[in-house]
């Protein structure tokens, strides 16, 4: 059995690193409380001819977030024939501020494998930044707190 990130990299059995290299961690910049951010992995069947990889549920349990991360499609069970594969995604939804983490676990028939897992994180911000305010008249600045009228800004 292979898992595999978005950018195809190898995720390790029991993998409790998050990187954005291996698609664990959910972008460089923080995600705004209610925005979903979604990462797709691949289960990949990497056995001998003729071997069928048996795969599901796959859920995501523990962490201090598990809420805030869904597996889609819902994986109930599916049946990956050698050479094959399965592609799921991870919807990333912050619920509040700060570090959120969760494991995703993959359960099958592969001896020594079952279940199979991995941790993936995010960061829940309010808003990514200080909203900014520039107030104009007639194309010209008016600035913050001006009290003296001008003819060139329209006041």
């Amino acid at each position: 059995m292979g898992e595999r990130g978005e950018q195809g990299v190898a995720l390790i059995q029991g993998d409790a690193g998050r990187s954005s290299f291996n698609n664990t961690f959910f972008p460089f910049t923080p995600i705004v409380v209610s925005t979903t951010v979604v990462r797709t992995f691949r289960i990949t069947n990497t056995g001998p001819a003729f071997s069928t990889l048996t795969v599901g549920p796959i859920i995501v349990s523990g962490g201090n977030a598990p809420g805030d991360f869904a597996v889609t499609p819902v994986v109930t069970s599916a049946n990956i024939n050698s050479g094959n594969y399965l592609d799921f995604s991870v919807n990333f939804t912050p619920s509040a501020i700060g570090m959120r983490w969760t494991t995703v676990i993959i359960p099958n028939n592969v001896s020594g494998m079952s279940p199979y897992t991995f941790k993936v994180q995010g960061y829940g911000v309010w808003w990514i930044s200080d909203p900014e305010v520039s107030v104009t008249g007639n194309n010209a600045n008016i600035a913050d707190g001006s009290s003296v009228p001008s003819l060139v800004n329209h006041t």
